[in-house]
């Protein structure tokens, strides 16, 4: 059967506008996301420096602050480094040293949402690792949902989403920086909080790092 050139641009033009509609419906209802292209502003790194200790101590609250805010936005990076093993015999120490560590990000917008929260840790030698405790007591969240850990590597992270578009959030950890040596390196890692956010016009991305050393001498 033929179809007439009226029929077939009518047949093609339909097969072009369903799927933009379902696309577009599909978007509002909030299963296909919309592509993030955020301006990105990055916050000069806090550092933070300390001895490291010939012996467990649990006195230890050392705590570094990073912070960023604008007319409609104020984050903040708390690490806190809380008690120092010595031949810690528990995961994931098994013998070796390190730190527990409490990381808390908040975020809190006056004109928009927040999308995400990354915290990435970067190891500044092959001698050190950090864990993250999966236990959910070890972890606090308030409108975000945890997507991804991913820890025990050179480059480790924590991934959270914000839950309904939220004006604010907080994620918290309690991480285990392990060092692999026998008191005999300096020891640095980077850790980076990483936050997009929705500001009633664009999205942005507020890249905020503190950098840790730990020295022998």
């Amino acid at each position: 059967m033929e179809i007439s050139g009226k029929k077939w641009a009518s047949a093609a033009l339909l097969s072009i506008l369903i799927p933009i509609s379902l696309l577009a419906t599909s978007r509002l209802a909030g299963i296909t996301p919309e592509p993030l292209t955020p301006e990105t502003v990055q916050v000069e790194t806090a550092n933070w420096k300390t001895f490291r200790p010939s012996q467990d101590d649990e006195t230890i609250f050392h705590r570094t602050q990073s912070t960023y805010q604008d007319a409609s936005v104020f984050i903040e990076l708390n690490v806190t480094l809380c008690k120092y093993e010595e031949n810690g015999i528990y995961w994931p120490f098994e013998g070796g040293d390190g730190f527990n560590l409490r990381l808390t990000a908040t975020a809190n917008i006056t004109k928009g949402f927040v999308h995400s929260f990354v915290i990435r840790f970067y190891n500044g030698d092959s001698n050190s690792s950090l864990a993250v405790h999966r236990d959910p007591d070890a972890i606090r969240l308030h409108n975000v949902d945890l997507k991804d850990i991913v820890d025990l590597e050179p480059t480790s992270s924590v991934t959270a989403l914000g839950i309904g578009q939220p004006g604010n959030s907080m994620l918290e950890i309690f991480p285990l920086w392990v060092f692999h040596d026998q008191n005999s390196i300096d020891h640095q890692m980077t850790v980076t909080l990483e936050t997009i956010y929705f500001n009633g016009a664009a999205y942005r991305e507020i890249v905020m790092p503190i950098q840790l050393e730990v020295t022998i001498s």
